[in-house]
């Protein structure tokens, strides 16, 4: 018997490929990919879907942005509320607005909107408020027959500008609004 050379090494054992990397593998070889070629196309793609993410994120920022302006204006629970009429209660052609606020140092101004045609008014104001932040206001809810059976929406606006009463042309930068009410007018 003759000794194993010294200084040998044992070969090792080969490690087995999966079988998704071996089909990989030979997909890649049959189009003439190499490795490299394959991580530099990764590479490529990955910065692809960077740009695009942190494009996207910036887009969903911006409109994330104008809603929380937007919220921002509603007036925060108990600053700023109607009392009567509610949602879903039937008006006349005339009625009074009943409502409360904590907002003392801003004009309060009722905006009646006709869902026939989407025109805002803004009723005669400032409101007048009593000493716990009550106030009544006058509001027409359409003219003669016009408006019978239609529904009509309206809220307050909380400003400290001042704001003739007619078509709203726009609504001030500081105005904090209430929730609006729906309701209907039957006679």
């Amino acid at each position: 018997m003759t000794a194993a050379p010294t200084g040998l090494k044992k070969p090792k054992k080969a490690h087995p490929r999966s079988p998704l990397r071996t089909i990989l593998t030979l997909g890649l070889k049959d189009l003439g990919w190499n490795v490299g070629t394959v991580g530099m196309v990764v590479g490529i793609l990955s910065v692809a879907a960077t740009i695009y993410v942190a494009r996207v994120g910036r887009e969903v920022r911006g409109s994330v942005a104008a809603v929380q302006t937007s919220v921002q204006r509603l007036a925060p629970n108990g600053d700023l509320g109607i009392l009567h009429p509610r949602a879903g209660d039937v008006v006349g052609e005339h009625e009074v607005i009943e409502g409360i606020t904590r907002l003392t140092d801003r004009n309060i101004y009722v905006v009646v909107t006709p869902a026939v045609n989407g025109v805002s008014y803004v009723q005669d104001g400032p409101v007048s408020l009593n000493s716990n932040g009550l106030w009544t206001v006058p509001a027409r809810f359409g003219q003669g027959a016009d408006g019978i059976n239609q529904a009509f929406s309206f809220y307050c606006i909380a400003t400290k500008e001042k704001i003739p009463p007619g078509s709203l042309s726009r609504v001030p930068p500081d105005a904090l609004i209430s929730d609006t009410i729906t309701v209907t007018r039957r006679r």
